[in-house]
């Protein structure tokens, strides 16, 4: 495993581009060109993380979450769930939804989960690509508590330590784990 976590680490110095001051784009390997292999070695990480968990479906959010979660999904054999960020017409009127902050977007976007999918009681895993500051995690742990499901955990690929997003999710006694904490990108992107 220590191989997989240092390849992520030569990945993001190798291909991240700072777009704004706290805004990474690892578009080469994770969020629009995705690099399916790696991803498939990075879910392994996910599983040995929650292996003591029960977990009967894998939860994220549209769109760049959906390739890890997916593998985590297939590697346990669960259904995967994901909230969308636009709304189409097949998902009907009886959802879960809630309005939260993209930062990547720079603008509010409402995310949706269909009640049929999230049953009372489902141990869900959420599995994400990045936790910045914990709005979109906000969010989707409100969606998840309407729907009275337990959360096993919450893992993310990568994480802004300094964005202090983590504190939305452990403030709910969730065990929470980041394959790679990033501390500091100002000069240089700073694991930690």
């Amino acid at each position: 495993m220590e191989d997989i976590v240092e390849k992520l680490k030569n990945r993001i110095i190798k291909d991240a581009i700072l777009i704004k001051p706290n805004i990474i784009n690892v578009s080469t390997f994770l969020n629009h060109q995705v690099d399916v292999k790696f991803m498939y070695e990075l879910a392994d990480i996910f599983i040995k993380q929650f292996s003591n968990k029960k977990i009967d479906k894998v939860v994220t959010i549209e769109a760049s979450g959906i390739i890890p979660a997916g593998l985590v999904a297939l590697k346990l054999g669960v259904p995967l769930i994901y909230a969308k960020k636009k709304i189409p017409s097949t998902l009907g009127s009886d959802v879960y939804q809630r309005v939260v902050y993209s930062m990547t977007r720079g603008e509010n976007v409402m995310i949706t989960v269909s009640k049929r999918f999230l049953n009372n009681g489902d141990n869900v895993l959420i599995i994400d690509d990045f936790l910045a500051k914990g709005g979109t995690a906000k969010g989707l742990l409100a969606i998840l508590k309407e729907a009275d499901v337990n959360i096993a955990g919450y893992g993310v690929i990568i994480e802004k330590t300094f964005e202090k997003g983590r504190d939305a999710i452990e403030s709910k006694n969730i065990e929470f784990y980041s394959i790679v904490k990033i501390k500091s990108i100002e000069n240089g992107i700073v694991f930690g």
